[in-house]
C-alpha cells in the first residue's frame, strides 16, 4: 500500500457547464491529482486533525498524513524548500497563474498535522513554505499577493483577505507546533 492519498479530481479552470466547449473534467488517477489539483486537500487535513484531536480517531490522523505525503512529496505542490509550484490557467495562458493562498492553506494544514501526530518534517517544511511566503509580502502591514505571477493587463496587485488570514494562521501554528515565534 502507498503512504499517501489523493483526491483523484483533474480541474479544468475554464471547464463551463451546459456549452458546446464546455468539457467535464476528468476523475481518474494520481496523475490527475497533482499541481493545481493538490490544494483541494488542504481544509480536509485540517478538518481531519480536528476530528481526531476531538475523538482519538486513528483513521482520520492516518488519512490526514497520507493526503499530507503526498501534496508534500508526489504532487509538485512546493519545490524542495517550500517555494510554491502548483499553477492554474490565467489572464497569461495556461499554467500561469500561481495563487498565494492556496499554498499558504496547504502548508498551514501541514503545520496542524505536523502539531496533531508529532511528524516534525511536516513542521519544518511548513516553515520553509513560510518564510518563502513572507518574503513575497510585507508581514509588517499584513499585505501578501493574491498572485505571485500577476497578470501584466491588470493595473493592481492586490491582497485578498484570505491571505492575510492564511499567513496569521500558519504563524500562528508554527509557534504552536515550536517551529516559530
Amino acid at each position: 500500500m502507498d503512504d499517501f492519498a489523493y483526491i483523484p479530481a483533474k480541474y479544468d479552470w475554464n471547464y463551463r457547464p451546459n456549452t458546446q466547449s464546455g468539457r467535464r473534467p476528468d476523475y481518474v488517477d494520481v496523475e490527475h491529482a497533482k499541481e493545481w489539483p493538490a490544494r483541494h486537500t488542504r481544509y480536509l487535513t485540517m478538518g481531519l486533525c480536528a476530528f481526531f484531536r476531538e475523538t482519538g480517531y486513528e483513521p482520520a490522523i492516518e488519512l490526514a498524513g497520507r493526503l499530507a505525503r503526498f501534496v508534500r512529496h508526489h504532487a509538485d505542490f512546493f519545490d524542495e524548500e517550500g517555494g510554491f509550484l502548483a499553477r492554474h490557467d490565467g489572464d497569461m495562458g495556461p499554467k500561469s497563474a500561481v495563487q498565494f493562498c492556496s499554498h499558504v492553506d496547504t502548508l498551514l494544514g501541514f503545520a496542524d498535522y505536523a502539531l496533531t501526530s508529532d511528524e516534525r518534517e511536516f513542521a519544518e517544511f511548513a516553515r520553509r513554505g513560510y518564510e518563502y511566503a513572507r518574503r513575497l509580502g510585507n508581514p509588517e502591514i499584513g499585505f501578501f499577493p493574491e498572485y505571485i505571477k500577476w497578470p501584466q493587463d491588470r493595473g493592481v496587485i492586490s491582497c485578498e483577505l484570505c491571505d492575510t488570514a492564511a499567513m496569521t494562521g500558519a504563524a500562528l501554528k508554527l509557534t504552536e507546533a515550536g517551529v516559530g515565534d
